[in-house]
């Protein structure tokens, strides 16, 4: 069986399972682009997100950045 995904789709998929099942806050993808690897021959995809870390002190976020 194949299943034909699109970019955005895809996107919106990574985007709504962290939002809902992992993180439980909002996420916003920020990238996606071709692995260099493949899994029982499907092509994979890397998908990078970030948040905008509101559940973290302020002061750790300055020192991270720092």
């Amino acid at each position: 069986m194949k299943y034909h995904i699109t970019q955005g789709e895809l996107c919106e998929a990574v985007q709504l399972y962290l939002n809902e099942r992992v993180l439980k806050r909002p996420v916003k993808i920020t990238k996606v682009e071709k692995a260099d690897a493949k899994h029982y021959g499907i092509e994979l995809e890397t998908v990078t997100a970030e948040d905008d870390q509101e559940q973290v002190a302020a002061d750790a976020r300055e020192a991270a950045t720092a």
